[in-house]
């Protein structure tokens, strides 16, 4: 069996867009090993079917529990399951992680807490790559990519065109992990309307998946605005959906990290949160924000120059 590198990844999707250029560092790196993901079975999905990792371990198996015990051996279990472990990469801070890899045989365990100290402002993804500093050297600025395989993008027109969406289409995703990083329904309703006359677009309202997305009204709402509403679809389609979308406008949330890692032009209204730290990143992004951080204080026209602004850049993927 070949060696293998592993990377211990808990959290939410946008926490595992922004680990992404660990991952890829990771494959470039260690070309001869296998790159095992332990965390969400569908966040490693998606990365596997980018080619970022070879193997996926759910985070609720056995093994990967045993490693948080304090009893002798507990990581001898995954070990014999993986082979010989290069390299560990932790991004959860536990000494009994860290303890039990080395003492199971791994190679060399690093280990970095998922969330930037204050009062750095580093971006997110840079503090991520930071845990590889001295073996594989990310210069910043650090951009998730992932590639979506075009069986998915084909699937995913097929999905929408079932549903009456065969044009361009902008995905709107009102949803996110805090009530208040949600720009109001009404604001959304009023996007949509202008996407469609405005910019020639179809209109694709998302739930996205396993958030506290906003009130069940609101999201009937959008919904109801929309061309097509899509709820909690699988992760795969949702990446195939955003990749070929002609833009993506959303809060912050998993979805807009993932839609800008997709590629697609991506406007994300933020409200509290610091964009210096959490923005998305990607090759056609744009951050709205009102200097007060009251999301509600965002306007349509905001959001809208900010659109125009990426059609008039004709960065890849608008208009897709």
């Amino acid at each position: 069996m070949r060696a293998c590198v592993l990377v211990l990844r808990a959290g939410a999707l946008g926490d595992f867009v922004l680990t992404l250029p660990v991952l890829r560092a990771l494959r470039d790196g260690f070309p001869g090993a296998r790159i095992v993901f332990a965390g969400r079975t569908g966040f490693g999905g998606l990365a596997a079917a980018a080619g970022l990792v070879d193997e996926v371990l759910s985070d609720d198996r056995r093994e990967v529990i045993s490693l948080y015990s304090r009893e002798a051996g507990a990581a001898d279990g995954i070990c014999r399951s993986l082979g010989p472990i290069l390299l560990a990469a932790s991004f959860v801070p536990s000494a009994e992680v860290t303890r039990n890899l080395l003492a199971a045989g791994a190679g060399e365990v690093c280990c970095l807490s998922p969330v930037p100290r204050e009062p750095s402002r580093a971006h997110a993804a840079d503090h991520l790559a930071s845990i590889l500093r001295g073996r594989i050297d990310i210069q910043p600025p650090a951009v998730p990519r992932l590639a979506v395989p075009d069986e998915a993008r084909e699937r995913a027109r097929g999905h929408l065109r079932a549903r009456g969406v065969g044009g361009r289409c902008i995905v709107l995703h009102p949803g996110s992990g805090g009530r208040l990083k949600n720009w109001p329904a009404d604001r959304f309703v009023g996007l949509a309307a202008r996407a469609r006359e405005e910019l020639g677009l179809q209109v694709v309202a998302v739930a996205g998946p396993a958030e506290a997305e906003p009130a069940d009204a609101c999201l009937e709402i959008v919904g109801a605005a929309a061309d097509a509403l899509i709820v909690n679809p699988p992760l795969d389609l949702l990446a195939g959906m955003l990749a070929g979308a002609a833009a993506c406008v959303g809060n912050d949330s998993g979805v807009s990290h993932l839609a800008a890692a997709c590629g697609a032009p991506t406007v994300a209204v933020f409200g509290p949160t610091d964009p210096a730290v959490w923005a998305p990143r990607g090759a056609s992004v744009a951050v709205v924000r009102d200097p007060s951080g009251d999301v509600a204080a965002v306007r349509v026209d905001d959001v809208m120059a900010a659109l125009e602004g990426l059609a008039s850049e004709r960065r890849p993927g608008w208009g897709a």
